[in-house]
């Protein structure tokens, strides 16, 4: 097994789940607390049994079929359809805004989840997005990055650009 699957978590459990507490062999610091390999046997990921995230997940969740080649722009729509969260604790925790941003941009977040789900509505009852559909997720889930980006003070975008997975 390829060593570069390892990795560890060297944050709270509040911030684990974020990329920039993973830390790779040559880490500095307190030490690992907790050591994480991901292995995907229950569901397949098209990016490998390894992989940490499984572009899989969100298309399974709504029952479609999962694409040979997963698209992370699409799947990430998907999973901020279903209200997983992690774009809303993605800015609180690493963007740090102040109350007020951070009300303004809940508020991006949640148009951007209706968006969502209008693309999705007329495509429920199908068990396959369309290539059409798949472009209006993707657009959708870019959309939401820039209005997050025009609607952020400078410094809290600066702490939120590297997490944009697009």
């Amino acid at each position: 097994m390829p060593t570069g699957v390892w990795h560890f978590h060297a944050g709270t459990l509040e911030t684990e789940s974020f990329v920039s507490s993973h830390a790779g062999a040559g880490h500095e610091g307190r030490g690992p607390r907790v050591a994480v390999l991901h292995v995907w046997v229950g569901l397949a990921n098209p990016d490998g049994v390894f992989s940490a995230e499984n572009w899989a997940l969100p298309y399974a969740r709504f029952g479609y079929a999962v694409p040979p080649s997963a698209l992370p722009g699409v799947a990430r729509a998907l999973a901020l359809a279903a209200g997983s969260g992690y774009v809303d604790a993605l800015l609180q925790v690493v963007g740090r805004p102040d109350s007020g941003e951070a009300a303004a941009l809940r508020e991006v977040v949640h148009r951007s989840r209706a968006g969502v789900l209008a693309i999705l509505a007329p495509v429920q009852r199908r068990p396959v997005l369309d290539a059409a559909d798949e472009a209006r997720l993707a657009q959708s889930w870019n959309e939401l990055w820039d209005s997050l980006r025009r609607t952020a003070s400078p410094a809290v975008w600066a702490r939120l650009e590297p997490y944009i997975g697009r």
